[in-house]
């Protein structure tokens, strides 16, 4: 039997940490009602940041160079799976997508 799990909970940071020399008022974690974004807003994002014109640039880049039409599209493709993994490894949230 497989224990459920509960999601994590949110948190919301109290203590002043204005103090701290690693603080910054642009870098501050926002109050819990300031947060906005829902799951659709960071799928949004995510989507957006890898169909970016470095991918299109890279492939046509290899093609230009003599490799062949496949070759260009796995290389891309590749690194996306790579980053895809090792941001799930620093956000376990993603693996559950």
């Amino acid at each position: 039997m497989i224990a459920e799990s509960s999601p994590p909970a949110f948190v919301e940071i109290t203590d002043d940490l204005s103090s701290s020399p690693l603080w910054n008022p642009d870098l501050a974690p926002t109050r819990l009602s300031q947060r906005t974004w829902s799951t659709y807003h960071i799928a949004a994002l995510w989507i957006g940041m890898s169909v970016v014109i470095t991918t299109y640039t890279l492939a046509s880049g290899l093609i230009a160079a003599g490799a062949c039409a496949q070759s260009a599209q796995a290389k891309p493709a590749s690194a996306a799976m790579v980053n895809r993994r090792t941001s799930s490894a620093t956000c376990p949230r993603l693996s559950e997508c």
